[in-house]
């Protein structure tokens, strides 16, 4: 057996940072937009670069950077609340001016701007008939400093202008529909000073002052710095050769204009880079990926990025342009939105990225108070209750209280950080105390009827607003949280009187609600039912019946998120009709997947919830009905029409490769919109134009004419383009469906390569729970290996892929089994080889893979998406 996977330490022998370097971000003409730009971060500060003719413009943000305006509760949507709720606030902005239009399209003669995954470093040249710019810039791992090192060989040299700006501004969280017309709100409290040492931004917030403090290393010359007015500072640089370093704290008491000037570096050596270096190739390290497609690979390679860059500080980065906004404090949703927050997550456990769910998981546990106090004082129950949206300090949208699963799947993410990491001192102190109260709530949500089952109180399936009895996803958590709240409570050793009644509610708790497919969704043929709608038109069906989102309180009837659409909905516009449309801001009728329509007021797909992320239902229960009625659902329904659904990642659960290859095909084209990787969550024709249409507008109502109940709103026609930005759901989709398509241990049992395709070729290392790390070869849709290690001992329960399995545990003879299900007790630290023929540790050649670093932009096979920027000159 030849292989680039060493054996016996359990790593790839790949060259390094080829490795990595293969998915670095080309870009061979200049990001002249933020949309565009290229994303630094250490997890707890941001920095986007992009250029304008003349100009590299730096966005600098940070995670904590909160001001707490607004009411003790708040409410999402309550006009009289428009711009005084909790929002991030934006650092500063970072002007670098040549003078001469060195990144001008019509002046350039070579460019190449590059993201270096490897180590998170930026850099830029350009060259062209006025001279030459080299720059190279990361945020440092460790301290969060950004710098900014400079070569300019113009051949004229004029000064280079460093302008430290910070201009507040409103949120314009609901920039769509609902905005404050008063221009002021944000511009107060910034504060701008200068000195022989640098320059400096200070603003204040509700929760302290923060400063950013950016000085110029330069080995001659001296460098003055001057206050230009009430929110800039600038300098200017006459050097060869230069480095800009800015650091940004977080807010504080005292003072922190003193606490920037402590951590500037006080000469030009950079320190930090080896530290930097070295922390990043560990990340990279902890697992692998090869899904067999290049471009996908390279997306999956981007979303680990942007989370290691937007996820390890004191504050989640929000699923809305993590730690990169750009357009001063512009924050889209503004909040902490559970169903698209807990995305982010879903694929850094299986990467082996524990830590960096860390910071979500401490911000959804100092919550919980504020949960308890609202379940108690709001609903009059025990237990906690999160809604769908929160602000920074955990507290909930009083219009936002008929979905009661948010803290069930948020319990559940707490039992999966524990499951992977094994840290007995997390699973007493933060996972037991968290799933206890949610299953305390969970169990007011629940009356024993007539039958002997527990059948729901009304609720709505996630988002939805039509409140149903016997609702899919509250019996789906419910199934999932007692189950593992009982565990959980054995494991710890501790008593919960309740634990008995949630038992009892466990084992008798009402069937998940189904009805029978509607006629008007299949055709008959030959005593064979077959898909009419969706993506699998022709196919056969396996069951008779689906899985309905419940039954409607008022419509007296079971009740499903998606029906099949009307004929008179096929009409298309014409390509001039549909330009004009999208820019007044009105959706055209287009055939875009238009045999299905979401019926409005459930939450599309609540369905699937049964299969993810519940895990309630898998390949463990492929012999089951439930699990057929499942498959029908999820391809009847999977029409792929909004960026954060969680479809791709149920056919991967349950083991359909070929549906899996097929979705995964079409997420490029429709969810990564921008050039460096960056997703959305759609609709798809409503965010492309606000995202590329520069004239794209919307009418939105004045919010000051809302709060007046008794007058009729006004509305004027606002831009969409200031307020375009970007979504991590699709990405983080895209990463667990390939994640789970390869590895999957949901329930313990550890399957390899579940739902790949017959050619499929393949190489991965991730984790699965019980502290598991998995590396595997597969050709032409055949394992042709798999490897263990374990990390904090337990027992291996190892779905056999083969006929025949072969195990090799250091230098002892091959065990041989036939069983479906291997059970191996293993040490901490044990590697396990596992092979269909008896090809063990002798007979294995290590060979080293060479990888080369990406060298120009990529597209996909469609060439309708494409990463990095191709040469426009």
């Amino acid at each position: 057996m030849q292989s680039a996977f060493d054996i016996k330490n359990g790593e790839w022998k790949i060259s390094w940072p080829g490795r990595v370097a293969k998915h670095d971000l080309v870009y061979q003409s200049p990001p002249e937009d933020p949309m565009q730009g290229i994303a630094l971060g250490n997890g707890d500060v941001g920095a986007l670069f992009w250029t304008q003719g003349s100009k590299l413009i730096i966005a600098l943000n940070k995670c904590d950077l909160w001001d707490d305006l607004g009411k003790n509760r708040f409410h999402n949507w309550a006009a009289d609340e428009e711009e005084f709720s909790p929002t991030l606030r934006h650092a500063c902005r970072i002007i670098v001016d040549f003078k001469l239009p060195v990144f001008d399209l019509f002046y350039l003669s070579d460019f190449e701007g590059r993201l270096s995954l490897a180590d998170a470093t930026m850099s830029i040249y350009a060259a062209g008939p006025f001279g030459k710019i080299n720059i190279r810039a990361y945020v440092d791992h460790n301290s969060g400093m950004l710098r900014v090192d400079v070569e300019n060989k113009l051949k004229e040299h004029p000064a280079t202008d460093i302008t430290l700006e910070r201009f507040g501004s409103r949120t314009f969280s609901h920039w769509y529909s609902l905005v404050n017309r008063d221009a002021t709100i944000g511009l107060t409290g910034t504060a701008v000073s200068a000195d022989k040492t640098g320059m400096y931004v200070s603003h204040k917030l509700t929760s302290g002052t923060f400063a950013v403090g950016a000085k110029v290393l330069a080995d001659s010359g001296a460098i003055k710095y001057k206050v230009e007015h009430s929110f800039a500072a600038a300098t200017s640089v006459l050097a060869d050769k230069f480095s800009l370093v800015a650091v940004v704290t977080s807010p504080m008491s005292g003072n922190a204009i003193s606490a920037v000037k402590k951590s500037m570096p006080v000469d030009a050596k950079d320190k930090n880079i080896s530290a930097h270096k070295k922390a990043w190739k560990k990340f990279w390290v902890r697992s692998y990926m090869e899904f067999g497609d290049d471009y996908l690979d390279n997306l999956w390679h981007l979303t680990m990025y942007y989370a290691n860059a937007s996820q390890r500080g004191r504050y989640p980065g929000r699923f809305i342009n993590g730690l990169w906004t750009w357009n001063r404090d512009v924050q889209n949703w503004n909040f902490y939105f559970h169903w698209n927050q807990q995305e982010i997550y879903w694929p850094l456990n299986a990467a082996g990225h524990h830590d960096l769910i860390e910071s979500y998981l401490d911000y959804r546990f100092n919550s919980l108070p504020q949960a308890k106090a609202d379940a108690e004082e709001i609903l009059g129950v025990d237990g906690a209750i999160v809604s769908d949206v929160c602000d920074r300090l955990g507290r909930n949208s009083s219009c936002e209280f008929h979905n009661h699963t948010p803290v069930a799947q948020i319990a559940m993410d707490f039992w999966r950080q524990y499951l992977y990491t094994g840290d007995a001192d997390f699973l007493a102190q933060k996972v037991l105390p968290y799933i206890i109260e949610a299953a305390k709530f969970f169990e007011s949500r629940f009356e024993k009827c007539g039958d002997g089952k527990y059948h729901t109180k009304e609720a709505t399936g996630y988002e939805g607003w039509i409140l149903l009895n016997d609702c899919v996803t509250e019996l789906a958590c419910a199934r999932v949280l007692f189950a593992v709240a009982i565990e959980a409570i054995r494991l710890a050793g501790v008593c919960e009187p309740r634990a008995e009644k949630w038992c009892d509610i466990l084992h008798n708790l009402a069937d998940l609600p189904q009805i029978d497919i509607p006629a008007d969704m299949t055709t008959e043929c030959e005593n064979d039912k077959r898909y009419a709608v969706g993506s699998f038109v022709g196919e056969s069906i396996i069951a008779d019946k689906i899985l309905s989102a419940g039954f409607g309180v008022k419509e007296r009837r079971m009740l499903c998120s998606w029906i099949r659409r009307k004929p008179d909905a096929f009409k298309m516009d014409n390509l001039n009709v549909m330009f004009r449309k999208l820019e007044a801001g009105i959706t055209p009728t287009v055939p875009v997947d238009c045999d299905l329509e979401n019926y409005a007021g459930i939450f599309p797909w609540c369905e699937l919830s049964a299969v993810y992320p519940s895990g309630l239902v898998g390949l463990s229960n492929a012999d089951s009905e439930i699990f057929k009625t499942l498959v029908t659902t999820a391809k009847l329904y999977s029409n792929n029409s909004m960026g954060w659904d969680a479809t791709p990642i149920v056919m991967a659960r349950l083991g359909l490769g070929r549906e899996l290859a097929g979705l995964l095909a079409k997420m490029p084209d429709r969810w990564q919109f921008f050039c460096n990787g960056w997703g959305h969550y759609g609709p798809e024709m409503d965010m492309k134009s606000e995202s590329a249409m520069r004239f794209a507008r919307r009418n939105v109502r004045d919010a000051s004419d809302v709060a007046k109940e008794s007058a009729e709103p006004s509305q004027y026609p606002a831009p969409l383009w200031p307020y375009r930005h970007m979504g991590m759901e699709a990405m983080s989709v895209l990463a667990t469906a390939m994640n789970e398509a390869l590895l999957q241990s949901y329930d313990g049992v550890i399957r390899v390569a579940p739902a790949i395709t017959a050619k499929q070729n393949a190489r991965f290392t991730l984790h699965a729970t019980g502290g598991f790390v998995v590396s595997a070869e597969i050709e032409n849709g055949k394992i042709l290996w798999l490897h263990v290690q374990n990390k904090f001992g337990g027992t291996l329960k190892l779905a056999n892929p083969w006929k025949r399995i072969y195990c090799y545990i250091g230098k002892s003879n091959a065990t041989e089994s036939t069983d479906n299900l291997l059970v191996l007790p293993m040490q901490p630290g044990q590697k396990a080889l596992f092979t269909p023929d008896k090809i063990g540790p002798s007979d294995w050649k290590l060979q080293l893979l060479k990888l080369l670093s990406n060298k120009a932009y990529k597209t996909n096979e469609t060439g309708l998406s494409s990463l990095g920027l191709p040469r426009m000159f």
